[in-house]
């Protein structure tokens, strides 16, 4: 946000600009162990959107990536933020280590091996450098980032009903 606000005065004045905001495929399915992360790409993704519709006036446009995995090493250190969080009583109530360790570790190990067999870093890059050249007209707002099956996946969440949405959640990481 801060970026956006840096350079939205320079492109206003020159009459058009790009904003492209790396969301997750998180911040639109519930992901057990990582409520604030997927709240976080949500809010972003809203806003991205919002945005983009105060900036068309002055030729800005704004995207947002949906992104799967990729090769970094978010989950591990994710896992180990919660490990410390918990040891000294940081963690939110819903993650307290007595109750759901069991559950917690099934669920960070599988965050840990989707991300280790995710497609590599440069492939994001070379993906945000076909929006870059996209022609301004042809722009759309949401570009999804991943593995085929996860943006296959992504997609047909808009055909499943909560429940088995939850359910397939379920399986997938706590199963």
């Amino acid at each position: 946000m801060r970026v956006a606000q840096t350079v939205l005065p320079a492109m206003r004045q020159r009459g058009h600009g790009l904003i492209v905001n790396i969301g997750s495929m998180a911040g639109s399915v519930p992901m057990p162990f990582r409520s604030h992360y997927a709240a976080s790409k949500a809010a972003l993704e809203i806003w991205a959107w919002s945005l983009r519709l105060e900036l068309q006036p002055f030729g800005i446009g704004v995207c947002c990536v949906v992104a799967g995995d990729f090769q970094t090493e978010l989950s591990s250190h994710g896992a180990a933020t919660f490990s410390a969080a918990t040891q000294n009583h940081e963690a939110p109530l819903s993650q307290n280590p007595d109750v759901y360790s069991s559950t917690n570790s099934k669920a960070q190990a599988k965050y840990i091996r989707d991300e280790v067999s995710g497609r590599p870093v440069a492939q994001m890059a070379a993906d945000i450098e076909r929006i870059l050249h996209s022609a301004p007209d042809k722009l759309r707002f949401r570009y999804l980032a991943g593995a085929a099956v996860q943006c296959t996946q992504f997609a047909m969440k808009r055909l499943l009903s909560d429940r088995m949405i939850e359910k397939m959640m379920t399986k997938t990481y706590l199963g």
